[in-house]
C-alpha cells in the first residue's frame, strides 16, 4: 500500500504479526520500481515493517523510470538536481518517525546504497546495508554511528576497485563482501540479476538485520 508522511510518499509493507523492527528501503536511480516494492513485501514476510520512500516523487511522469540508458540519464539528472545530502535529510525524517516505536535499519541499492551509507551517521539508525553504492568515494569522511554491511560486484564498472579499497582503509570496521557479479546483481526483474551472488548477499543481509534489530529498548 502507499502511505504519506513528512510530505514524501512511500510504499509500506507490514508484517502479519508483531514487528521485529523497521527497515527503510532506499531505491535505485530508477525510482520506486516494482523491484523495490517487492523487497518491502519480502521484508514484511520476514517480520519487518518495510518502508520505501519515493525520493523522486513528482520529478518525472510516472512512478519510476525504465531500465534503459535514457531512464538512467534521467535518474542521474534528478539525483544531481535534488542532491544526495538533501535526500538523506528526507530519509532522516522517516528514521525519526519509525524510531519512536522500532529499531530502524536502512537498506539501499545503487544511489540508495550511497544514501544508506550517509544514513548510517544518523541518530536512530541501528544498522545500514549498502548494495553497490555508486560514488561512495565522495563520502569517505562519513562517521557511521551504526554497524554497516556493504555488498559489491567485482565486475561492476561503475564502482572502481580502488574506491572499495579506500573504503576499507578509511573504515576498517566495515563489513564488506565482494561477489563475482556486475552492477545491480540483486535486481531480480532485470537482465543484471545474478542469483549466485544475490542469494548469499541477501542471506548475509537478513542475518545482519537479525543481529542488529531487536526489541525496542
Amino acid at each position: 500500500m502507499t502511505v504519506n508522511a513528512n510530505t514524501l510518499p512511500a510504499w509500506r509493507s507490514d508484517p502479519a504479526g508483531p514487528a521485529r523492527g523497521a527497515v527503510i528501503v532506499v531505491h535505485e536511480i530508477f525510482g520506486l520500481t516494482p523491484h523495490i516494492k517487492s523487497l518491502c513485501v519480502r521484508l514484511a514476510g520476514d517480520g519487518y515493517i518495510a518502508v520505501a520512500p519515493d525520493l523522486f516523487a513528482g520529478q518525472f511522469d510516472g512512478e519510476f523510470l525504465p531500465y534503459t540508458p535514457d531512464g538512467k540519464q534521467t535518474g542521474i539528472a534528478v539525483k544531481n538536481q535534488l542532491g544526495e545530502e538533501a535526500m538523506a535529510a528526507q530519509l532522516a525524517l522517516w528514521v525519526e518517525q519509525l524510531a519512536t516505536e522500532n529499531n530502524v535499519a536502512v537498506i539501499g541499492f545503487c544511489l540508495g546504497g550511497t544514501l544508506a551509507w550517509l544514513c548510517s551517521a544518523l541518530p536512530g539508525v541501528s544498522c545500514a546495508v549498502a548494495y553497490y553504492g555508486v560514488g561512495l568515494g565522495r563520502h569517505l569522511g562519513v562517521h557511521p554511528r551504526a554497524p554497516v554491511l556493504m555488498h559489491f560486484g567485482r565486475r561492476d564498472p561503475s564502482i572502481p576497485a580502488a574506491e572499495i579499497a579506500a573504503l576499507r582503509d578509511a573504515h576498517p570496521a566495515l563489513e564488506i563482501h565482494e561477489y563475482d557479479a556486475g552492477h545491480a546483481f540483486n535486481r531480480d526483474d532485470d537482465v543484471n540479476y545474478q542469483e549466485a551472488s544475490a542469494k548469499p548477499a541477501w542471506q548475509r543481509t537478513m542475518a545482519f538485520l537479525d543481529q542488529h534489530l531487536g526489541e525496542k529498548s
